[in-house]
C-alpha cells in the first residue's frame, strides 16, 4: 500500500492555527492527538477516582506528558518510571 501525501489543503482562516516557522513538524503533528489519547489511557482501563494514582513508564513520551497535565486537571496524582 502507497502512503497518500498532501502539500495543500483548503481551509477557512479561522479553522487554522498559526504555528512559529521553526517549529519541529513532528511535534506540531502531535499537538491534538496527545491530549485525547491521555483522556482515553484515563478513561478507558480501569475506573479512577480523586486522590489516586497513575504510574506509568516512558515519561519523556510526548503522550506521558499530557497524561500528567490531564491527570492533574482531575486530581489524579502521577508518577512515572524511566
Amino acid at each position: 500500500m502507497k502512503a497518500i501525501q498532501l502539500t495543500a489543503v483548503v481551509a477557512k482562516a479561522d479553522k487554522l492555527i498559526l504555528l512559529p516557522a521553526d517549529i519541529d513538524l513532528q511535534q506540531a503533528a502531535m499537538i491534538f492527538i496527545n491530549p485525547p489519547t491521555a483522556v482515553l489511557l484515563l478513561e478507558e482501563f480501569v475506573a479512577l477516582h480523586a486522590g489516586d494514582w497513575i504510574v506509568f513508564n516512558a515519561a519523556n513520551a510526548s503522550v506521558s506528558h499530557s497524561i500528567i497535565a490531564v491527570g492533574s486537571g482531575c486530581i489524579y496524582h502521577t508518577t512515572s518510571l524511566n
